[in-house]
């Protein structure tokens, strides 16, 4: 589709403007957890959701190529949004745009991300072998599992088992384990979707022993903290939430419920 598309969202058009204005917080909430929205501050890490996060990773190396790739600014969060409302938008009209702007700057370095080579080699020019700059050692030019617990959004836990962190290392997600029978049994429970992650539900597995001791320290934390302000309830931010599993599958992790941000996940078999 052409630039001028009129079925798809140009940087011309009027709501992307207002957006560029006055961007959505409410999205930039759903997706973060943060109330906030400052592009100077922000960035990817803070996204919990994996697929949102690498969505913006594949933005920020192709149409919208920069040398720091996690940050995340206004435009990015018009196509994460858009992607949530299902608009077209017009990747071609995007990109020429980031091109433009960057023929009319007169100074600074110029990263343009891996789309480049790919439209030159289309139209017919010739590119010599790829120099890659290694940056890691050893050097790892692919987004995989491998890259990802570099990066510290993967927890690697054995047994081809990993858990999804988020900016404070907190645990968001547990991924399925490919050993033994979590892909073929088709059972629903082996991720379940954000809006059916909740602290209670993994509460609720422990045994009423364990469930009253729980309860009576945490009446015991609330005379001794009378005179403190009342903290911020964390549970219902995504990036604090656990899945919930069937009892037969779950197993007691060995710190305490009561610190969010040094939980652990559960392997699933």
């Amino acid at each position: 589709m052409g630039i001028d598309d009129p079925f798809r969202i140009s940087p011309q058009n009027q709501e992307y403007q207002d957006f560029l204005r006055d961007p959505d917080a409410n999205f930039w909430m759903q997706i973060s957890g943060l109330l906030t929205f400052n592009p100077s501050r922000q960035r990817a890490k803070h996204i919990v959701h994996p697929c949102w996060r690498i969505v913006h990773r594949v933005l920020t190396t192709s149409i919208f190529g920069r040398l720091e790739p996690g940050q995340i600014n206004r435009c990015e969060l018009f196509f994460l949004r858009s992607m949530r409302r299902a608009l077209s938008l017009s990747f071609s009209g995007f990109f020429l745009d980031k091109c433009d702007s960057i023929r009319q700057r007169s100074s600074g370095e110029i990263f343009i991300g891996g789309l480049i080579t790919i439209i030159g080699r289309a139209v017919g020019l010739d590119f010599p072998d790829p120099e890659y700059i290694p940056v890691d050692t050893p050097p790892n030019f692919l987004l995989d599992c491998d890259t990802l617990i570099r990066m510290e959004m993967l927890l690697d836990r054995g047994t081809r088992t990993y858990s999804w962190l988020d900016s404070d290392k907190a645990l968001v997600y547990i991924l399925p384990s490919w050993i033994g029978s979590s892909f073929d049994t088709g059972n629903p429970d082996t991720w379940l979707p954000p809006d059916q992650l909740t602290q209670a539900g993994v509460f609720s597995e422990f045994g009423d022993d364990e469930g009253d001791d729980a309860e009576q320290q945490e009446e015991e934390d609330d005379e001794e903290n009378d005179e403190m302000p009342e903290a911020e309830d964390h549970f219902d931010q995504p990036s604090m939430q656990q899945p919930m599993f069937p009892h037969d599958q779950f197993q007691a992790p060995p710190h305490h419920f009561d610190q969010p941000h040094q939980q652990e996940g559960h392997e699933v078999a």
